[in-house]
């Protein structure tokens, strides 16, 4: 939730960034540029500081992972696109990587920890997507039913596996297990349907070229995460998501 807030931040400052940047020289770039984060885009720099500070002392690897992958590929978006073309952009880029390089270097050190230890979670993980798979392997063409992942899985856990499993900490997973393999490919085909369809709106849209911009850049932040958790089945993160 906080990655996807990171991105709509983001994408703000370059809305405005776009429309208000004065061109004709390199000191008028940068003055423009000055005002524009310190005052158009004064909440938007808040907001992004707020909701990056967020999500590292969340301490969530799988966050970290997700966020950075979709930061990047909203960077190299707006580099791309057509619409957005002009030399503010590598200002914007080169500023955002030294504000993450920044923030993780003040809060980020308990995220890098967890990245560095092996928990217990991280040696459950691969015996549930192991155990996921055989049920998978058994369920494959009508799956179990959607929602029935928790009553299903016991009948797959292995003895090492301790607890109640109620959920796979793995969309992908989880979703071809409940569904079946047909069913899940279509789901998945229908929302790679829309985001290729925002990918062609990046090098075709004329103008508010930042909204397919953010619409890949979230798609990138959630199918990153839906491998490493299961974000998508938390009704705050699916409905801004899908907005």
């Amino acid at each position: 939730f906080a990655g996807l807030s990171v991105i709509a931040n983001l994408v703000l400052i370059a809305g405005v960034l776009i429309r208000n940047t004065d061109l004709r020289s390199r000191k008028s770039i940068f003055l423009s540029m000055a005002d524009n984060f310190f005052g158009r885009a004064r909440w938007f720099v808040f907001g992004l500081i707020a909701t990056s500070g967020s999500l590292l002392m969340s301490h969530s690897r799988g966050g970290l992972i997700s966020a950075l992958a979709a930061v990047f590929a909203l960077l190299v978006l707006i580099l791309v696109a057509p619409a957005a073309r002009g030399p503010w952009r590598k200002w914007f880029a080169g500023l955002v990587a030294v504000g993450g390089l920044a923030i993780v270097l003040l809060a980020g050190a308990a995220t890098f920890d967890r990245l560095d230890a092996l928990s217990n979670d991280s040696e459950m993980r691969p015996k549930i997507d192991a155990a996921v798979l055989r049920a998978i392997g058994d369920n494959y063409l009508t799956g179990t039913g959607l929602g029935s992942f928790a009553e299903i899985f016991p009948l797959y856990q292995p003895l090492t596996v301790v607890g109640y499993v109620d959920l796979a900490h793995d969309d992908y997973l989880e979703n071809a297990l409940e569904l079946g393999i047909p069913a899940a490919c279509l789901l998945f085909g229908t929302v790679l349907y829309l985001a290729g369809r925002c990918m062609t709106g990046v090098f075709r849209r004329r103008r508010d070229v930042i909204y397919p911009c953010a619409a890949v850049a979230a798609t990138v932040m959630t199918g990153v995460h839906s491998a490493l958790d299961f974000s998508m089945q938390i009704p705050a993160v699916a409905v801004t998501y899908a907005v």
